[in-house]
């Protein structure tokens, strides 16, 4: 987000950090999602018993994702709204300042359409990219946490892999070269 991205957000911030966060800690709720199921099947297969516990884990699990996930894109959507309300009334304030003949000149639908589409189209962006962006950033983080978690191999090899991509093609144009 650009500074001035950042200024026109700056009221509804806390908002949607919190929104944020709570993003984050609904895709981590994911990923434990996935971790039981594996650890459900397992247990079935090797031991033969109904794993109880382990299935309520899920369910509770699984109610504590969506309502985290819900919550989250509610919070970034309300904060969406009173950014909505605030700009609406700083621009009607500051048209009205305005004299007769500027307004003639922008001419109404000028006016209209910024106060309608732009800070829509701005409503749309609040409310949708904060809570969007947090999973984006945070769900390799998670499943490399899994994988470790798993298998320390299975983390290894793939926290390894993009360190020996670069290296590898590094090599390989410093070969070119010579």
């Amino acid at each position: 987000m650009s500074k001035h991205h950042q200024q026109i957000c700056q009221p509804v911030a806390a908002q949607l950090r919190a929104s944020m966060w709570l993003a984050t800690f609904a895709q981590g709720l994911k990923i434990g999602i996935w971790l039981l199921m594996t650890h459900i099947v397992f247990t079935v297969s090797q031991f033969l018993t109904f794993p109880y516990w382990q299935i309520f884990a899920l369910l509770f699990t699984s109610i504590l994702y969506y309502t985290c996930k819900i919550k989250a894109h509610d919070k970034s959507h309300y904060a969406a709204f009173e950014l909505e309300k605030m700009l609406r009334q700083q621009l009607a304030k500051k048209i009205s300042q305005l004299s007769l003949g500027k307004v003639n000149e922008i001419g109404s639908g000028g006016l209209t359409k910024v106060l309608r589409d732009d800070v829509n189209e701005l409503h749309t962006f609040v409310a949708d990219a904060p809570p969007l962006k947090a999973e984006a950033y945070s769900t390799p983080i998670f499943v490399l946490a899994a994988l470790f978690l798993v298998k320390l191999a299975n983390g290894i090899g793939c926290g390894d892999f993009p360190c020996r991509v670069v290296y590898d093609s590094a090599t390989f144009n410093a070969k070119k070269v010579d």
